[in-house]
């Protein structure tokens, strides 16, 4: 126990600073960080922890768990800051490399299980997903849970039995309160099809399906009827089927073709997507362990039917794909361990052919910048992408695993360090709405009032009183005709229309460039 604990606390150690430095360094980027963290906010000063809100309208595309997770975490630090907001996050992906090294070391070795964990911590999707406000890393550590449960139950029997079909149901329960249906829907597909296969349905009798839907249910619905009493069926039907069937037939969001995920897991999984293909190869001419081999079947189970579920679904964005990461990061490091060990006879190139693929792309990327003339801009990316590449094939020449393993694991390390204090910056000025706010204070007061001009924009998020969307004519001319200044947030391609709208003179005061789209602040004053 005390070498597990051990092990955990210098895994731990070593995922700390891949998940908080980045949420030190920056703001809360557009779309959706500062979306969310308004919705929080106002959950937590409107004190309607049932329903949540966005600029005072009811918000039906997600159920409010993540969001009181938010607002604890805002409890607990005392503010609403970006860390904060990103703290639940980073939290639960320490979570799922917990859950990820003790199902490896369960069912194979404590080996398989770290390497597991640092396979997983060093995925660039992985990584990136728990330094953002997202719930998609909270969903993924509820899924992994209920799984992890359930394989568990199916492999082993023990005592404690009652416990796992416990964590398995309020985790699937939560999973379903952060985003819906698809908490119980997808690992109960993984193990609908993995019974199948096996032809084994004995595991359902330890499951106690009838309590343990029971526990399900009353978790569920504890939110749910009260959240139908408060706002109707109306709402049911439009967090329920809309947000849900909706996306998977004829999304009317993020619609990708069915192949859009063959061309994207590549590189969110990199760089150990080109050991994972040899994995593959090597499993089809390398029998595993007889003792292994059931569990891998799961493992390529919850792979395969995970991959193809979300490519059925029309919605499509890439950290959909997260649920792969688990089962992926396990399978490499079974494969990665059979030569660290040199418990495997077989060929190096299973090993030296991805290594010298991965750093001809980091070598041609170099390039590329270069070519690009951005060779000033970027010198220390570029500097990084030459000496990792070279590593990676002097490891590959030395035919070292262990040297190879660990230059692999410093690339995720090395990105997240340069996007920290290069990249964050650069995407501040283009994605946070917070230089808006610092105009306003530099003009004398920052309680000067703010107004939106006919579409919302989550700015919210960033000041105390609420902002206005200015919809009618009515509402511009007053607003505009405050004897003192005034200001509102506008897209550029609107400003003719805004001066013929209000009679009182309109100046630009400041332009942005936010999400590819230009805005200016307008004021009835002159800078």
């Amino acid at each position: 126990m005390k070498t597990h604990l051990l092990t955990i606390g210098v895994l731990i150690a070593i995922a700390l600073p891949l998940f908080l430095l980045t949420p030190q360094a920056r703001e809360l980027w557009l779309p959706d960080e500062p979306r969310y963290a308004e919705i929080a906010q106002e959950m937590a000063a409107s004190g309607n922890w049932l329903i949540p809100h966005l600029h005072g309208e009811i918000y039906t595309e997600k159920p409010p768990l993540y969001f009181w997770l938010m607002a604890g975490s805002a409890k607990l630090f005392g503010t609403w800051q970006p860390f904060a907001m990103i703290f639940p996050s980073a939290l639960s992906a320490l979570g799922v490399i917990i859950v990820v090294y003790g199902f490896a070391t369960l069912f194979f070795n404590r080996q398989v299980g770290a390497l597991s964990s640092l396979i997983l911590m060093t995925s660039v999707l992985f990584t990136g997903v728990g330094q953002f406000v997202r719930m998609d890393m909270f969903l993924l550590l509820c899924l992994s849970l209920s799984l992890f449960s359930f394989v568990r139950l199916y492999f082993r029997t023990t005592p404690h039995d009652n416990v796992y079909v416990a964590v398995f149901f309020v985790a699937a329960a939560f999973a379903t309160l952060t985003k819906g249906p698809v908490g119980l829907g997808l690992p109960g597909l993984i193990i609908l099809i993995f019974l199948v296969w096996r032809r084994e349905f004995g595991v359902l009798k330890k499951m106690h399906l009838f309590w343990g839907s029971l526990l399900y249910v009353a978790i569920v619905l504890a939110w749910f009827v009260p959240a139908i009493m408060q706002e109707g069926w109306d709402y049911a039907y439009l967090i329920t089927i809309k947000q849900n069937l909706g996306r998977v037939h004829n999304s009317f969001s993020h619609a990708r073709p069915w192949y859009f995920y063959l061309h994207t897991l590549p590189w969110i999984t990199l760089p150990w997507f080109p050991f994972f293909i040899s994995a593959i190869i090597f499993f089809r001419k390398t029998p595993a362990a007889s003792e292994d081999r059931d569990v891998l079947r799961f493992l390529w189970v919850w792979f395969g039917a995970t991959f193809l579920f979300f490519s059925a679904v029309s919605g499509k964005l890439e950290l959909y794909l997260l649920p792969l990461f688990p089962p992926t990061a396990i399978l490499t490091a079974y494969f990665w361990n059979a030569f660290i060990t040199r418990r495997e006879s077989a060929s190096q190139k299973s090993l030296t052919i991805p290594a010298y693929v991965l750093a001809g792309s980091l070598l041609a990327s170099s390039l590329v910048l270069i070519l690009r003339g951005e060779s000033f801009a970027h010198w220390g990316g570029i500097v990084c992408l030459d000496v990792v590449g070279s590593l990676l094939i002097y490891a590959a020449v030395r035919q070292s695993p262990r040297l190879l393993f660990g230059v692999l694991c410093s690339i995720t390390p090395l990105i997240v360090a340069y996007s920290a204090f290069n990249i964050a910056p650069m995407l501040d000025q283009q994605l946070s709405l917070k230089a808006v706010l610092q105009d306003i204070k530099s003009a004398g007061n920052s309680q000067r009032p703010l107004a939106l001009w006919e579409s919302y924009t989550p700015i919210q998020y960033y000041v105390e009183p609420h902002i206005p969307v200015l919809m009618t004519s009515q509402e511009k001319q007053a607003f505009f005709s405050s004897p003192t200044p005034v200001y509102c947030l506008i897209r550029e391609k609107e400003l003719e229309h805004a001066r013929k709208d209000v009679k009182t003179a309109l100046y630009v005061v400041g332009t942005y460039r936010i999400q590819h789209k230009n805005f200016l602040l307008l004021c009835q004053f002159p800078k």
